[in-house]
């Protein structure tokens, strides 16, 4: 059920200024009202949850931060027997869709599981989802997305009428519990810290979560009614809580808001102008002064913190597999490693690697390759030589020919420093019997160390103090004569 019924009529003039907003009647059969009720404790609202669920009720927990939502994921199921999902945005891809699919299965319109359970989530099932819960506790946010959350409130009565759906409180009905420190007359920019210290990173404006808090507690009630002329907003009407919130006739706010309003409009400012100084302008083509035709890993589509991309991988049986193929054997392919990515900001990552595990270029099974009978294997680079015989090694089996070339590059600098050749007997000799995979995998002057892909101290391509003796071995190395190999 779609609560915001607000048309746009547009009738633009050439200079495209013109736009007329008029509100279009509801339909009857999708007009009711929402009862809110504020509670003002973390544990007051877990409490809430568990008795319901407890009654064998669908609810759903909607925390403003994924910490949080870990947090009461973590404290509920200490104390929940039933089924318990965790929803958010920092899983990978590929646990994201599974667990997306399991929520639909048991929250969505036609359940294909038994209902009663908790859902521990955050903005991710605002939209988009289509799910339906018996009961539903919300961290306070703007007053749009309130509507929004409160729109998976008894969603589906077609499906499951009243009678239907357990009796969780007096008198029966769908409640929207939000989770909110009191908009107090006197409040001041940290108003809500007290009780949601961590929202006002995600809703930098308090001024609008102090407006959207008051103007839903006062009126008590979400009504998807919109009138012909906007209702006060004791009404509860949807047209009318939003634009005591956002409209030019807004609700006014206390002295000590009036800071913390004026910085996030000055952001919002200076971000629509970065968003306007990012745009192309396509008419001018490839040129500096039609826009930023950076990369555009360069240019933000988004506002807010920056972040990377960082994707997740397992060891198993000496190779290294994307996240997304930890339990197959299916071949680890880019979709696999894309659905193996996770999005962090930066200001969580090290620059620098802080783990200690043992993966070494040496011993472990990276590299993908073409055996002669046309079978694919992964191999150890000292297992370049394994079935030289019998089946050797026919190529590289990289997605990408740069990779392809690398491996080479790093194969022939690795063997010819750790296996130098005496002279060019030496080079025919390795040629047509190459060492075997025994003598490639002894231990050489390359120590380990050195090869290590993640490690806290030396590791590949990180350590780049000059060794003892080598500029003298690089001098000797440079005055030495071209060999020719025939």
């Amino acid at each position: 059920m779609e609560l915001l019924h607000i048309g746009l009529s547009a009738g633009y003039d050439r200079r495209g200024t013109s736009v007329e907003e008029h509100p279009i009647r509801l339909r009857q059969s999708l007009a009711r009202a929402v009862p809110v009720r504020r509670i003002s404790d973390l544990a007051e609202a877990h409490a809430a949850v568990l008795e319901a669920a407890s009654k064998g009720a669908a609810v759903a927990l909607i925390r403003n931060t994924v910490d949080e939502a870990v947090a009461s994921h973590g404290e509920l199921a200490s104390a929940f027997d039933g089924e318990m999902l965790l929803f958010h945005a920092r899983f990978a891809m590929a646990d994201r869709l599974a667990i997306e699919e399991r929520v639909l299965e048991k929250f969505g319109r036609a359940p294909k599981i038994a209902r009663p359970g908790i859902l521990v989530a955050t903005q991710v099932i605002e939209q988009s989802l289509d799910l339906d819960f018996d009961l539903i506790a919300t961290d306070l946010a703007p007053i749009d997305l309130l509507i929004q959350r409160a729109g998976r409130l008894w969603r589906h009565m077609d499906q499951r009428p009243e009678s239907a759906r357990p009796r969780i409180s007096e008198p029966s009905g769908p409640t929207l519990l939000v989770l909110s420190a009191e908009p107090l007359a006197d409040a001041g920019a940290r108003w809500l810290d007290s009780v949601l210290s961590k929202t006002t990173a995600v809703y930098r404006d308090a001024a609008l979560l102090w407006r959207s808090a008051k103007v839903m507690f006062d009126a008590g009630r979400i009504v998807s009614r919109t009138s012909p002329e906007c209702a006060a907003p004791e009404s509860g009407e949807l047209r009318a809580l939003v634009e005591a919130a956002y409209g030019k006739n807004r609700i006014a706010i206390p002295g000590g808001l009036e800071g913390a309003q004026n910085e996030a409009a000055g952001k919002a400012s200076a971000e629509r102008s970065q968003g306007g100084f990012n745009v192309l302008r396509y008419e001018a083509g490839y040129d500096f002064d039609g826009g930023r035709w950076d990369a555009d890993s360069r240019v933000p589509t988004r506002i807010g913190d920056d972040t990377i991309s960082v994707r997740l991988a397992v060891l198993q049986e000496g190779r290294i597999l994307p996240w997304a193929l930890r339990e197959g054997s299916e071949r680890a392919d880019r979709r696999a490693w894309a659905l193996s990515e996770v999005s962090v900001r930066r200001s969580r990552c090290s620059d620098t690697v802080a783990m200690d595990l043992p993966i070494s270029l040496l011993s472990v099974k990276w590299i993908p390759t073409n055996r002669t009978d046309g079978s694919r294997d992964h191999i150890a680079p000292y297992e370049i030589t394994s079935d030289h015989d019998s089946n050797p090694i026919g190529s590289f089996a990289w997605p990408r020919p740069d990779f392809d070339l690398a491996a080479h590059e790093f194969l022939i600098g690795l063997f010819a420093v750790a296996f130098p050749p005496k002279g060019q007997r030496d080079w025919l000799l390795h040629f047509h019997a190459p060492p075997a995979p025994e003598v490639l995998g002894r231990p050489s002057s390359l120590t380990p160390p050195h090869f290590r892909l993640m490690a806290r101290d030396r590791a590949f391509c990180r350590n780049f103090r000059r060794s003892k003796g080598s500029r003298r071995r690089s001098k000797r190395c440079s005055s030495r004569r071209r060999v020719r190999i025939r």
